[in-house]
């Protein structure tokens, strides 16, 4: 199946899948973005999985939270943990290209980059790429194993509270539905979506 570029023009980034959770037994997700000058997301951690960042082309600024930085030239890559704060930027002017190794692999995680992206593409996003509406940003969330830290943590039982309401409502498959649009990614794993919750 030949897969296309997902295009996400507000934190002004590409995605494009190379492996996901169903092809590999979930063993892994691996996924190649293009990141334009500039661009980026912000400070969150996941429990599920560990990321691996590998530096193709430019290079890639990680942000490890408490002021603590690191730099991968081309070639050069790094594992964080879960539970361990990071993002992602793209310090310079040119465009970089990385890849990201998730372990285990997660087909919710999938899912939440096709959703958000096509949200923030269709304008649905604020100007920080969240869903403009607070029931479907909770549930993305836990989708997307993503939990804030620093005083943003103080929004956490909100946060789980619409989520579960969303998915009692079954806002997921909803999201699924319309986004989601390759074969690969209605493979059912409510499960593990309801155990984040």
């Amino acid at each position: 199946m030949q897969r296309k570029k997902i295009v996400n023009p507000i934190i002004k980034d590409t995605a494009l899948f190379l492996t996901t959770a169903a092809e590999c037994g979930e063993k892994m997700t691996e996924v190649e973005l293009e990141l334009y000058g500039g661009g980026g997301n912000g400070l969150h951690i996941h429990r599920r999985f560990s990321e691996t960042f590998t530096a193709i082309q430019g290079n890639l600024l990680l942000n490890l939270g408490k002021k603590k930085f690191m730099t991968l030239a081309p070639g050069e890559k790094f594992t964080v943990k879960p539970g361990q704060p990071h993002c992602f930027q793209n310090p310079g002017k040119e465009k970089i290209v990385f890849r990201i190794e998730i372990v285990p692999g997660d087909a919710d995680f999938e899912r939440f980059i096709h959703i958000l992206y096509k949200m923030a593409a269709t304008g649905l996003t604020n100007k920080k790429g969240l869903p403009k509406d607070l029931k479907t940003l909770s549930l993305l969330m836990a989708m997307g194993d993503i939990h804030p830290v620093g005083i943003n943590r103080l929004l956490t039982p909100l946060i789980k509270f619409l989520g579960r309401k969303a998915y009692r409502e079954g806002l997921d498959q909803k999201l699924i539905k319309k986004y989601c649009t390759e074969d690969y990614f209605f493979i059912h794993s409510r499960e593990l979506l309801a155990t984040a919750l």
